[in-house]
């Protein structure tokens, strides 16, 4: 069933369902599984806000940016944890979308040692020239483009294969 719920960017209207389904996609055609959970820190100190669609997407409140920040890396964390040392080369992935992360020593440090359990690890800068939901190359644009990976140094070439779309 198709939800009716709509988050408008730029006054393009996209479901959540869709959201998810755009990434899915992206993701597979990466070489990664299609067995995805998307969760989305939102800013609750804005009680007008609601966030709670039927979605496969999460919603959790994360409270202002710093709060968010923080509620991430204990999410993080909580996955390590929980997470076995993985026997076979990359079996799961993780994709982190923030512009809050990729010139802090300790949250890089944290997500390198993803990389230890054989996690992929793809942080993704968004940024407004390649953050274009109306694109049919949205969202694989913005990981190929805006994607790098915390165990290369900043100056290597994304992780994921360069962007070849329009």
């Amino acid at each position: 069933m198709e939800k009716t719920s709509k988050k408008t960017w730029n006054r393009i209207t996209i479901s959540p369902d869709e959201i998810y389904r755009s990434i899915q996609s992206a993701l597979v055609k990466m070489g990664s599984s299609d067995r995805i959970t998307i969760w989305a820190y939102v800013n609750d100190t804005k009680k007008t806000s609601k966030k709670t669609w039927d979605s496969r997407i999460y919603f959790l409140p994360g409270g202002d940016k710093a709060s968010r920040r923080v509620r991430m890396l204990n999410d993080i964390f909580l996955l390590l944890k929980d997470s076995p040392y993985l026997n076979r080369p990359y079996e799961a992935s993780l994709v982190l979308v923030s512009d809050q992360f990729k010139h802090d020593a300790y949250y890089i440090e944290m997500l390198r040692n993803l990389k230890l359990i054989h996690y992929y690890v793809i942080l993704v800068t968004p940024t407004e020239d390649i953050n274009k939901p109306e694109s049919p190359e949205w969202p694989g644009s913005l990981i190929d483009i805006g994607g790098w990976c915390p165990f290369n140094d900043e100056t290597s070439e994304p992780c994921s294969k360069k962007y070849k779309g329009g």
